[in-house]
């Protein structure tokens, strides 16, 4: 499947150009920026230029959307993702541009059809440094709609490494069904990991929340 980058745009174009530079497949590369009045936006054009230019020579297509401060925001951006995730791939990069316009970004991309929320990554890097989050937008969800008595159970679970369903009887003192249930839930979600009825969390978990 094609593969797509949009990333969120304000001044500065590092962290994108730094992304695109190391030949990670891209075909296409949306940025999105938040239009606040036309002296900044014209700022936040002269970044894109440089994110053009250096994607046409690598051959990929580029494209520049903008916003206005606007009570339909999030659902303009939720069609921006849905439009390439139904063909391609998605990554959100988090790399830039007002922080109302990064977090709008990544409440939509948990708000897009689930029809399309498996194809899309969000992803924050490192300002100045090496690194990187890295999660699936529905893997995130997922989380997110845990419920607290699961989170309870997930903490707890990171915090021994290894566990059986007796040991949430014993000291969380859950009903021995209900924890079986609910410890095969967070296993079906990729959130913990099932190896001979012992649980542990999952290491893509481990390494972002943990």
């Amino acid at each position: 499947m094609n593969k797509a980058l949009i990333a969120t745009l304000g001044f500065d174009a590092d962290l994108i150009l730094r992304r695109i530079r190391f030949g990670r497949g891209y075909l296409k590369i949306k940025c999105i920026s938040l239009r606040v009045d036309e002296q900044s936006f014209k700022r936040v054009e002269t970044a894109y230029s440089t994110i053009k230019f250096i994607a046409e020579k690598l051959g990929m297509a580029s494209e520049l959307r903008s916003f206005s401060l606007t009570r339909g925001l999030i659902r303009s951006i939720i069609e921006e993702i849905e439009n390439e995730a139904a063909y391609s791939e998605v990554e959100i990069l988090l790399s830039g541009g007002p922080r109302l316009l990064v977090i709008a970004t990544f409440i939509a991309t948990l708000l897009i059809d689930p029809l399309f929320i498996d194809r899309v990554t969000i992803i924050v890097e490192g300002e100045g440094f090496e690194g990187e989050i890295r999660a699936p937008a529905s893997w995130l969800k997922k989380i997110i709609e845990l419920s607290g008595d699961e989170i309870e159970i997930l903490n707890y679970v990171a915090g021994v490494e290894r566990v059986k369903p007796s040991d949430l009887v014993r000291d969380l003192r859950i009903p021995k069904a209900t924890a079986y249930k609910k410890l095969r839930k967070l296993a079906k979600h990729n959130i913990l990991r099932e190896e001979d009825n012992v649980f542990i969390v999952s290491e893509h978990l481990l390494s972002i929340l943990y």
